[in-house]
């Protein structure tokens, strides 16, 4: 099922390897019942630490050149809340979420997540006093 985006709607990141081990699981458990599962296909707690980058000292970011579907996939942050819910998050791992906008080309206005969202650095830079 598609979702349409919304303007200031909040959207997911998943980890394409968990994603993957998540729906061959409830492949399996809507196949064979809920009996029919067993611990070895459960997904485990939701893993994201594959796209995120570790600097010392710094705030971890989302890897740069990452490609939506082959490295991540995207779901509304209800999603996401759910599968947190089911199934928990692994340690390393962490929230990441992004904001439906509207990018305006031209007199048309297209509705996009934006996975990279800018970020700008500001520092305060001071004149060396004379001495």
């Amino acid at each position: 099922m598609k979702q349409r985006l919304v303007k200031d709607d909040i959207w997911c990141l998943v980890s394409c390897h968990w994603f993957e081990k998540w729906t061959k699981f409830i492949d399996i458990a809507l196949k064979a019942g809920t009996d029919g599962c067993n611990k070895s296909s459960h997904p485990g707690p939701v893993t994201n630490f594959t796209l995120i980058k570790f600097i010392n000292f710094q705030a971890p970011k989302l890897k740069k050149d990452l490609a939506e579907n082959l490295d991540y996939k995207l779901i509304p942050e209800i999603g996401w809340d759910l599968l947190i819910q089911w199934y928990g998050i692994s340690e390393k791992s962490m929230r990441l979420s992004r904001k439906v906008i509207k990018v305006q080309k031209h007199a048309i206005g297209k509705l996009m997540i934006e996975v990279y969202p800018v970020t700008v650095l500001v520092q305060l830079v001071f004149p060396e006093s004379p001495d």
